[in-house]
């Protein structure tokens, strides 16, 4: 009997919520160093401070990939975010997108960058800032975000992780 591939169950976007946040942590955690580590408490800040904090989740309603996005002028001590602060007036910050390993690949973090690009023009920006790894080498990021649009500005080592080296980048979005 040839049993046929199943397509993956689809995902729906919405808000994150408090409750998500143990789910969010999991997904964060697998995606270090893609991503940095975090934890509950910090995405309780992320919850209270975020522009958009956005999940994807499976038909039930658990989250399988996240988004957080920032503001100028938000209390955070990021050197990543800090750069992007001193050389912009007004921005959108993409702090961090993880998706987990089982739904990658389906256009979730390409969704998320249109959500963050519908964000950026309601509020009437047009800079979205993010950081991709070149050290380690993040290909499929750095990939990404240049077909996105995003352009590299500079690479910047993290004094807190001396192995992490990161390609500052940026998308400029023309008003509608």
């Amino acid at each position: 009997m040839n049993e046929r591939p199943t397509s993956p169950a689809p995902v729906t976007f919405r808000p994150a919520q408090l409750a998500d946040l143990p789910s969010v942590l999991v997904i964060n955690q697998a995606n270090v160093p893609e991503v940095g580590p975090t934890t509950l408490e910090r995405l309780e800040a992320f919850l209270a401070m975020a522009e958009l904090f956005e999940v994807a989740v499976g038909a039930d309603d658990h989250p399988v990939a996240f988004v957080i996005v920032l503001a100028e002028g938000c209390d955070y001590d990021s050197p990543n975010y800090a750069w992007f602060v001193e050389r912009h007036g007004r921005f959108l910050y993409v702090d961090r997108i993880a998706v987990d390993a089982g739904h990658r690949h389906r256009g979730i973090a390409r969704r998320f960058y249109d959500d963050a690009v519908a964000q950026l023009r309601r509020t009437g920006r047009h800079l979205l800032c993010a950081e991709v790894n070149v050290e380690p080498r993040n290909d499929i990021s750095l990939a990404f975000h240049h077909g996105y649009g995003f352009v590299a500005r500079a690479e910047v080592a993290d004094p807190r992780y001396p192995a992490l080296r990161v390609a500052m980048l940026t998308l400029t979005v023309e008003r509608p």
